[in-house]
């Protein structure tokens, strides 16, 4: 059960849950007909381990891949107290009058014969090889990834289309403010200063012709 994957494990689990009321009620059914017979506990008890248990014993060995005589005792399983099922179920209804009792009897019978069949049936089919299972497993985990990877996919295309579609709407604004020319004086000391000359040494300049200030 190491490798299995969730799927396989949530099937064991339901129908080992599923097939544990008909082999309690069969169980039970069984130990109360073999104590009618003889009267003893003991003896009632060791009819159940003799055919009921043997019966569940093979089936684990089956599963467990353990060789064993036992292991074709695992088909009487769900119709080893099928007889002191029906009995029971007979006594317990027949003060309702014995045919409505031998005909529910005979239909609870075969329902609970029947879903325990599937149920052992099925168990027995979902313990693969473990090779077997670690490959179903492995390739259950890259289908995921597949499947994951592609919604990213479609997410990310969505995405795309999103951001080429929408165009953010931009405002302009325009600054009424205009923009105040420098008077001569701030120009010659901002050319002085650029050039790492003195104020006057500048205004020299601009008198010979040298430089010329904006307007």
């Amino acid at each position: 059960m190491k490798h299995w994957t969730r799927k396989r494990l949530a099937s064991f689990w339901v129908h080992a849950i599923i097939v544990t009321v008909p082999l309690a009620f069969s169980t039970i059914s069984a130990w109360t007909f073999w104590y009618g017979l003889f009267q003893d506990g003991f003896i009632a008890s060791g009819m159940i381990v003799v055919i009921d248990v043997l019966a569940l014993l093979g089936l684990i060995l089956y599963i467990n891949h353990i060789a064993s005589p036992f292991q074709v005792l695992r088909h009487a399983l769900p119709f080893v107290s099928i007889v002191p099922l029906g009995i029971e179920l007979y006594s317990v209804l027949r003060p309702n009058g014995w045919g409505l009792a031998a005909v529910i009897a005979i239909l609870a019978t075969g329902i609970m014969v029947t879903v325990a069949a599937l149920c052992f049936r099925t168990i027995e089919q979902l313990f693969i090889p473990p090779l077997d299972a670690a490959r179903e497993k492995a390739q259950h985990d890259v289908q995921a990834m597949i499947l994951t990877m592609e919604q990213l996919r479609v997410v990310s295309e969505a995405v795309n289309v999103f951001r080429e579609t929408v165009t953010p709407q931009m405002t302009v604004v325009e600054s009424s403010a205009t923009l105040t020319p420098l008077s001569k004086t701030e120009q010659v000391k901002r050319l002085a200063s650029e050039a790492d000359v003195s104020v006057s040494t500048m205004w020299r300049r601009v008198q010979k012709g040298e430089v010329v200030l904006e307007d």
